[in-house]
């Protein structure tokens, strides 16, 4: 099944039904560009299941993407915010302090 991405992101939305989203999670897990998958704006019912797919990468994958889960921090109300931080607290602090001294400045 190849979908395209604003239905994944329909399929992701943490109110369709468990079979839909389990559908969408092995979808997006086949994305390379991650960046798609970091709190799409229009879809913020999907943003859970993005971090889902995001937090299984190795910090390899993850290394041009930590500004961008850093951001997600900003409100840990946001849906996936406590699963993005949990996957930050296992990464190598070495990949971390670059885009951490970026977001304080």
């Amino acid at each position: 099944m190849t979908v395209d991405i604003d239905t994944l992101y329909e399929m992701l939305d943490e109110e369709q039904p468990i079979e839909i989203q389990e559908a969408a999670l092995r979808e997006a897990r086949k994305i390379k560009s991650l960046s798609v998958l970091m709190q799409p704006v229009e879809y913020k019912l999907s943003w859970k299941n993005c971090a889902k797919v995001i937090c299984e990468k190795n910090d390899e994958e993850l290394n041009n993407y930590t500004y961008e889960m850093l951001e997600w921090l900003q409100d840990l109300n946001w849906p996936g915010a406590f699963l993005i931080m949990e996957r930050l607290e296992k990464m190598d602090p070495q990949l971390l302090v670059h885009a951490f001294i970026y977001k304080v400045k």
